[in-house]
Formats: structure tokens, sequence, C-alpha cells
């Protein structure tokens, strides 16, 4: 099993997260850069207000990080992330 597969397991089967925050994190975990709201919706194919609120409870939840360039970027915290393969790892371990 590769990382990515990993951290897919990881956030699917974490019950800290609702199915469209899962949905994002994992979209902001697949890409090599960080990504714009607009490409969030694009990719969702979903409202804009429904990535924003979204990203606000990621945000607020410390789960992703916002940078300001021209726009806002939005990336995966990876302190976050280490945090949840964690808890995957630990919840697994225990079956």
């Amino acid at each position: 099993m590769n990382d990515k597969e990993t951290i897919d397991l990881a956030i699917n089967d974490t019950n800290l997260l609702s199915e469209k925050q899962k949905v994002v994190l994992k979209l902001l975990c697949e890409s090599p850069f960080p990504i714009s709201s607009v490409n969030i919706e694009n990719t969702m194919k979903v409202s804009r207000q429904a990535v924003d609120l979204t990203l606000k409870a990621l945000l607020n939840r410390g789960f992703i990080i916002r940078n300001k360039e021209r726009i806002f970027l939005y990336s995966p915290n990876q302190q976050k992330i280490f945090e949840l393969l964690e808890r995957y790892k630990f919840n697994i371990s225990k079956k």
C-alpha cells in the first residue's frame, strides 16, 4: 500500500470529518501544490458556497492551511494528516 492509499484510508476511517470535508481534504492531499477554492469548486462540481463552508470548517479545525498569493490557496496541514495516519494505524492495530 502506498502513502496516497494509506492517507485516503485514514481520511475515510476518521469520524472527525464530515463526508464533504473528507472529499475536500483528499483532493488537497492528492494535489502536488496548493489549490484555490475555484479549482475545488470546478473539480467537485458543487456551489462556491458549499466549498467555502467546507473550507472554513477545515480551516477552523486545523486540517488545512490557507496562504494568500494573489488569491487564497489551500493545502493540507501535514501535522494533522500525520495525526490522522497515526489514529488510523492505532485503530487497525486494535482490530
